[in-house]
């Protein structure tokens, strides 16, 4: 009677381990992390231009723009300058893994405490060995900063895999072998409003370009192409009229005629 009491009792406790060890598994990175409150971080709009002067003959690569009027969104950015593979503790202290290759981490939130600046989704990662990706798009891998002292930490907000509001954080630390270092971006998005004139090159004996106009309501591009006509070639694009000296497919010497 002992002897099948206990092989009971120990049955039980191996399942109860067992189910212990999957919840555990299932529950890593859910439901322990860091909660807080997000913001979004409004970005500091910037006129757009280039150096488009009347009369004024110039150079430029083929490519580049010849006319740019408007604005668009300017972030101050974190460039990681080396890759970074390394580990930070989950739920119950279980470790997983995370990767960031270098590139500009942009600013994507903030909450009462720290600014966040995340990797482009093909730039990062973060995964565990049992659970594989756990991270699912909408989710962030990069560096938050404190706004008391400036520290850095590594963080993975992985709250669309979970479900609810979940960060998890370890500080950079100097074995992790990074360098950071600030600049900006003009990053083009839906609040952008400009119009871009850019030369593409002569070919099949054609001046190439491309007009873009671009407003929070729609984005339009359209391209003009035009036949040689003596030693300078007059062209316009919807009020802008422009004399192309010479053109190949390296660059364009120009001057414009008339500009808005």
């Amino acid at each position: 009677m002992f002897r099948c009491y206990s092989e009971k009792i120990g049955t039980n406790n191996f399942l109860s381990m067992r189910f212990l060890f999957f919840a555990v598994s299932i529950s890593l990175l859910s439901g322990c992390g860091t909660v807080a409150k997000k913001y979004a971080i409004a970005p500091e709009v910037t006129p757009l231009s280039v150096s488009a002067i009347v009369g004024v003959e110039k150079f430029a690569d083929v490519g580049d723009s010849l006319f740019v009027k408007g604005f668009a969104n300017k972030h101050k950015v974190l460039l990681l300058k080396n890759d970074m593979s390394s580990t930070m503790p989950g739920a119950y202290r279980l470790p997983f893994d995370f990767s960031l290759k270098r590139g500009a981490l942009l600013p994507l939130y903030e909450t009462k405490n720290h600014i966040h600046y995340a990797a482009s989704w093909e730039n990062c990662s973060a995964s565990h060995s049992m659970l594989g990706i756990v991270i699912r798009p909408g989710d962030s891998v990069g560096i938050r900063i404190s706004k008391k002292n400036g520290e850095k930490e590594w963080y993975v907000d992985n709250s669309v895999y979970n479900r609810m509001n979940t960060v998890w954080s370890r500080k950079v630390k100097a074995d992790d072998n990074v360098d950071f270092e600030w600049s900006e971006k003009v990053v083009y998005d839906e609040y952008s409003e400009y119009v871009d004139v850019s030369f593409d090159g002569f070919f099949n004996n054609l001046f190439h370009f491309t007009l873009t106009e671009i407003n929070s309501a729609s984005k339009k591009q359209k391209d003009f192409k035009f036949n040689p006509d003596g030693d300078v070639t007059r062209v316009s694009f919807k009020g802008l009229v422009l004399d192309i000296i010479n053109a190949d497919n390296v660059g364009i010497t120009y001057k414009w005629v008339k500009l808005p």
